[in-house]
């Protein structure tokens, strides 16, 4: 039976429906196949199993002016990687990295220890002490996300990874992993499989 395609209406009524299905259906493949698990799984990365697909909207209202004519975003949570020691990319573990040694210097001077250098050097007591603030600097997960957006016919496939800003994990705070421009033409040829391979 042929599939009954609809206006979806967080489009621009510019954007053809056909894409509009298109984009839908790459998103629906994304999140019904796991592919962001898939992801976490290549790194020896734990899904937390909070997965969403959502609309990405270019239409405007109260609060939002779109930057875009519309789309799809897919995301999930991973446990984060300071507990596995297992990274997605560079620049987490760095952050990561940023945030103990912060932590440590902190430690240091509330107890007024400066010239310690080594973890080694404290006692049990103090040692466990140090895990537990450190602990309290990272947050327990990080957020992996595909949009899938167009803008002015043209189609933006975008993975990124937002690992620094909990709880909100605002966009404009992610770290674009892969991101490939396709013109609709060659958006609506390509399947699911070839378009995910493109940015994964």
């Amino acid at each position: 039976m042929e599939k009954l395609l609809k206006n979806e209406s967080h489009f621009k009524s510019i954007v053809k429906v056909i894409t509009q299905s298109r984009m839908r259906d790459l998103a629906t493949f994304i999140f019904e196949q796991d592919k962001l698990s898939s992801l976490g799984e290549e790194v020896n990365r734990e899904s937390i199993g909070a997965k969403t697909l959502e609309c990405v909207s270019g239409v405007p209202y109260d609060g939002w002016w779109p930057f875009q004519d519309g789309g799809f975003e897919v995301s999930e949570f991973f446990v984060n990687g300071w507990y596995t020691n297992t990274y997605f990319v560079k620049e987490e573990e760095e952050f990561n990295e940023f945030l103990s040694a912060r932590a440590w210097k902190d430690f240091l001077e509330e107890n007024d220890k400066p010239s310690l250098t080594a973890y080694h050097e404290l006692s049990i007591e103090k040692q466990e002490e140090f895990d537990e603030i450190e602990h309290a600097y990272f947050e327990d997960e990080v957020l992996l996300r595909v949009v899938i957006s167009i803008k002015d016919g043209a189609i933006s496939l975008s993975k990124r990874i937002n690992y620094c800003d909990a709880p909100y994990y605002r966009h404009s705070n992610d770290l674009i992993l892969n991101e490939k421009d396709l013109s609709e033409k060659e958006f609506l040829k390509l399947s699911n499989e070839q378009l995910w391979e493109l940015i994964k």
